[in-house]
């Protein structure tokens, strides 16, 4: 049989409870892959408008403790944003040729567009081991790579996000990469071609 619970007054110095962060499981080069891939399908995937003003962008990676987010608009995919674009020399290329503030600046003006952005399939990543990724991201000289997967009626979507960061973390290493870019962002600029990875 039911019954009320006890009700009580909340005391003057409550706070709220802190989130503990799940802790990534250390790993060896020769472990699988998906141990160190964040899987969307367990995270939450952080996104911005196109319309978002870069410095707002900015706020939201702070607060999130992130460096990338991705762009959407009726849940379709338009590119991604990350720290290096907005703190870098994008935002003065664009005032150079456009004008205007720093204010003026939105997602969209800087962002790399999906066309511009590869991935790896989540197939080929399910079989290959840490040291894979690490040598691939070194290979193209960049600190993240999209991991594709394809849903229910076979269209592409972004399952994970390999990190190089995430990598060194978890194998207790100090790894980096040895090229020039850092970013997708900027392998895109530098590159000025990609597979497309959603339509």
């Amino acid at each position: 049989m039911a019954h009320a619970l006890n009700i009580e007054s909340i005391p003057q110095n409550t706070s709220l409870i802190k989130t503990k962060e799940e802790e990534s499981p250390m790993v060896s080069l020769n472990d699988p892959t998906i141990l160190i891939m964040t899987d969307f399908k367990k995270n939450k995937i952080l996104t911005v408008e196109p319309s978002e003003k870069i410095d707002n962008a900015s706020e939201k990676m702070i607060a999130y403790k992130v460096r990338l987010l991705f762009v959407i608009e009726d849940n379709k995919l338009l590119g991604l944003i990350t720290s290096t674009d907005i703190l870098g020399q994008k935002p003065v290329l664009f005032l150079t040729e456009r004008g205007g503030t720093r204010d003026d600046i939105t997602v969209k003006d800087i962002m790399t567009t999906s066309n511009l952005l590869e991935a790896v399939s989540i197939k080929e990543m399910q079989e290959s081991t840490v040291g894979d990724v690490i040598e691939t991201l070194r290979k193209v000289n960049r600190q993240h790579m999209l991991v594709l997967d394809y849903d229910a009626e076979n269209l592409p979507v972004i399952r994970g996000l390999l990190s190089m960061t995430k990598a060194s973390k978890q194998t207790g290493e100090t790894i980096n990469t040895d090229g020039r870019a850092n970013s997708l962002a900027e392998l895109g600029a530098e590159r000025g071609y990609g597979k497309m990875i959603s339509e």
